[in-house]
Protein backbone atom coordinates (compact mmCIF):
# COMPACT_ATOMS: atom_id res chain seq x y z
CA UNK A 1 0.00 0.00 0.00
CA UNK A 2 1.49 3.45 -0.89
CA UNK A 3 1.57 6.41 1.72
CA UNK A 4 -0.53 9.28 0.94
CA UNK A 5 1.34 12.63 1.70
CA UNK A 6 -0.13 14.98 3.62
CA UNK A 7 2.27 17.91 3.87
CA UNK A 8 0.66 19.44 0.42
CA UNK A 9 0.72 23.00 -0.16
CA UNK A 10 -1.97 24.95 -1.53
CA UNK A 11 -5.81 26.14 -0.35
CA UNK A 12 -8.51 23.91 0.85
CA UNK A 13 -11.74 24.44 -0.37
CA UNK A 14 -13.32 25.51 2.74
CA UNK A 15 -10.38 28.63 2.58
CA UNK A 16 -11.34 29.48 -0.71
CA UNK A 17 -14.86 29.23 0.02
CA UNK A 18 -14.40 31.64 2.90
CA UNK A 19 -11.94 33.95 1.07
CA UNK A 20 -15.16 34.26 -1.51
CA UNK A 21 -17.57 34.79 0.92
CA UNK A 22 -15.57 37.57 2.69
CA UNK A 23 -14.63 39.51 -0.76
CA UNK A 24 -18.49 39.35 -1.34
CA UNK A 25 -19.24 40.76 2.23
CA UNK A 26 -16.87 43.62 1.22
CA UNK A 27 -17.82 44.50 -1.64
CA UNK A 28 -21.54 44.54 -0.55
CA UNK A 29 -20.59 47.46 1.55
CA UNK A 30 -18.30 49.18 -1.25
CA UNK A 31 -19.67 49.44 -4.07
CA UNK A 32 -23.01 51.58 -2.45
CA UNK A 33 -20.90 53.95 -1.40
CA UNK A 34 -18.65 54.31 -4.38
CA UNK A 35 -22.07 55.05 -6.97
CA UNK A 36 -22.82 57.19 -4.04
CA UNK A 37 -19.51 58.86 -4.42
CA UNK A 38 -19.67 58.97 -8.30
CA UNK A 39 -22.78 60.19 -7.90
CA UNK A 40 -21.68 63.42 -6.02
CA UNK A 41 -19.06 64.02 -7.96
CA UNK A 42 -20.92 64.47 -11.36
CA UNK A 43 -23.31 66.59 -9.56
CA UNK A 44 -20.22 68.69 -8.00
CA UNK A 45 -19.15 69.02 -11.95
CA UNK A 46 -22.35 69.75 -13.03
CA UNK A 47 -22.33 72.79 -10.80
CA UNK A 48 -18.49 73.89 -11.63
CA UNK A 49 -19.89 73.84 -15.36
CA UNK A 50 -22.40 76.13 -14.10
CA UNK A 51 -19.60 78.31 -13.06
CA UNK A 52 -18.13 78.38 -16.16
CA UNK A 53 -21.08 78.86 -17.99
CA UNK A 54 -21.93 82.22 -15.79
CA UNK A 55 -17.98 83.32 -16.11
CA UNK A 56 -18.50 83.24 -19.78
CA UNK A 57 -21.65 84.81 -19.77
CA UNK A 58 -20.26 87.93 -18.41
CA UNK A 59 -17.34 88.12 -20.37
CA UNK A 60 -19.65 87.69 -23.47
CA UNK A 61 -21.78 90.44 -22.13
CA UNK A 62 -18.73 92.97 -20.93
CA UNK A 63 -17.53 92.28 -25.40
CA UNK A 64 -20.95 92.28 -27.06
CA UNK A 65 -23.59 94.18 -25.00
CA UNK A 66 -25.47 91.33 -24.79
CA UNK A 67 -26.01 87.89 -23.51
CA UNK A 68 -25.15 84.57 -25.63
CA UNK A 69 -27.23 81.58 -26.73
CA UNK A 70 -25.62 78.33 -25.69
CA UNK A 71 -23.77 77.94 -29.72
CA UNK A 72 -22.74 81.73 -29.32
CA UNK A 73 -21.23 80.59 -25.60
CA UNK A 74 -18.87 77.61 -26.70
CA UNK A 75 -17.41 79.01 -29.78
CA UNK A 76 -16.75 82.09 -27.03
CA UNK A 77 -15.22 80.04 -24.76
CA UNK A 78 -13.31 77.84 -27.76
CA UNK A 79 -15.74 74.98 -28.14
CA UNK A 80 -14.28 73.85 -24.63
CA UNK A 81 -17.73 73.95 -22.35
CA UNK A 82 -18.92 70.69 -24.34
CA UNK A 83 -21.31 69.20 -27.42
CA UNK A 84 -23.30 71.11 -28.93
CA UNK A 85 -26.26 69.39 -30.26
CA UNK A 86 -28.54 71.43 -31.78
CA UNK A 87 -29.27 74.21 -28.81
CA UNK A 88 -28.36 72.42 -26.01
CA UNK A 89 -24.88 71.67 -24.66
CA UNK A 90 -23.87 68.42 -23.60
CA UNK A 91 -21.03 67.62 -21.03
CA UNK A 92 -20.73 64.79 -19.08
CA UNK A 93 -23.98 63.16 -18.28
CA UNK A 94 -25.30 66.45 -17.75
CA UNK A 95 -27.17 68.20 -20.64
CA UNK A 96 -27.30 72.05 -20.61
CA UNK A 97 -30.37 74.44 -22.03
CA UNK A 98 -30.67 77.85 -22.11
CA UNK A 99 -33.61 80.36 -21.45
CA UNK A 100 -34.68 82.01 -23.50
CA UNK A 101 -33.19 80.58 -26.46
CA UNK A 102 -32.63 83.09 -29.27
CA UNK A 103 -30.31 85.69 -29.56
CA UNK A 104 -33.16 88.53 -29.85
CA UNK A 105 -34.56 87.61 -26.61
CA UNK A 106 -31.22 87.07 -24.38
CA UNK A 107 -30.45 90.75 -24.52
CA UNK A 108 -30.54 90.91 -21.13
CA UNK A 109 -31.38 88.26 -18.71
CA UNK A 110 -31.19 84.17 -19.13
CA UNK A 111 -31.65 81.06 -17.51
CA UNK A 112 -29.05 78.01 -17.72
CA UNK A 113 -30.40 74.82 -16.74
CA UNK A 114 -28.26 71.73 -16.31
CA UNK A 115 -30.51 68.38 -15.82
CA UNK A 116 -29.41 64.46 -16.12
CA UNK A 117 -31.72 61.63 -17.32
CA UNK A 118 -31.72 58.17 -16.96
CA UNK A 119 -34.20 56.47 -18.53
CA UNK A 120 -35.89 59.22 -20.37
CA UNK A 121 -36.59 60.55 -16.22
CA UNK A 122 -34.48 63.56 -14.73
CA UNK A 123 -32.94 62.28 -11.52
CA UNK A 124 -30.70 65.31 -11.52
CA UNK A 125 -31.24 69.09 -12.47
CA UNK A 126 -29.73 72.46 -11.66
CA UNK A 127 -30.64 75.85 -12.69
CA UNK A 128 -28.32 78.80 -12.92
CA UNK A 129 -29.52 82.36 -12.65
CA UNK A 130 -28.21 85.66 -14.41
CA UNK A 131 -26.98 86.82 -10.83
CA UNK A 132 -24.83 83.79 -10.53
CA UNK A 133 -26.86 81.94 -8.03
CA UNK A 134 -27.70 77.99 -8.38
CA UNK A 135 -30.50 76.16 -7.37
CA UNK A 136 -30.93 72.55 -7.04
CA UNK A 137 -34.13 71.47 -8.73
CA UNK A 138 -34.08 68.01 -8.27
CA UNK A 139 -31.65 65.89 -6.31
Amino acid sequence: MKNKRRDESGFSLIELLLIVVIVGLLATIAIPSLLKSRDAAEKAAAIGTLHTLHINQTGYYTHNGRYANLVELNNYAGKKLGTMTGSTLIRGNYTYYIFPSSAGMIQNQFQILAVRFKDRRVISAFMLEQDGSIETLVD
